[in-house]
């Protein structure tokens, strides 16, 4: 586990539309081959020991409860691809703790992006670029988006453009972990 609530450079120079992010773990070994097991090799069993881990991390931070969460969407390419989404997976034992709703239609990934694995932080702006449309997110104002791993922050800062444009006032991101040094 890392320092919580530190504020990274690029976060200084330029602020995100969303408020904070929780993610209790560094993206570095054993949780980034848990991660990556779940992710590209089907080991959803990982996903209950992760969930659980975030869970009791959110607990004993006292995360405040959002109104929903939005796991970040896949393209339904990907989607075919792996045959889930580990960040709807992610999601669902939170709303369960909180008896919140998960929005996993409210926005699509309408873009094809290639995968941000190995992609510069400029790369990854532009990759996602323009990826998301809203479809509906409604009587909600306060949003967790529920990612894998934050890792430059554009998938976040993307979505979070998107969310904030079509109302949102209050958007926080919750992930498993991020990248960094502790």
């Amino acid at each position: 586990i890392y320092k919580q609530n530190t504020i990274c450079g690029n976060c200084q120079y330029d602020p995100p539309l969303f408020a904070s992010i929780t993610a209790p773990f560094l993206y570095q070994s054993p949780v980034k081959q848990l991660i990556s097991e779940f992710k590209y090799k089907n080991k959803l069993v990982n996903t209950r020991l992760l969930s659980d881990l975030l869970l009791d991390h959110i607990i004993k931070k006292q995360i405040p409860r959002p109104q929903a969460l939005l796991p970040v969407p896949l393209h339904k390419q990907r989607i075919k691809e792996r045959g889930f989404n580990q960040a709807l997976e992610i999601a669902k034992p939170l709303a369960k703790y909180w008896n919140i709703p998960v929005l996993p239609d409210a926005v699509v990934r309408h873009k094809h992006t290639k995968p941000q694995t190995g992609l510069s932080a400029k790369l990854r702006q532009n990759n996602l670029r323009g990826a998301f449309e809203i479809k509906t997110i409604h009587p909600y104002d306060n949003v967790a988006i529920i990612d894998d791993v934050v890792t430059t922050g554009a998938t976040t800062r993307e979505l979070a453009k998107a969310l904030s444009s079509a109302g949102i006032s209050k958007i926080d991101v919750i992930a498993l972990a991020r990248a960094g040094k502790g």
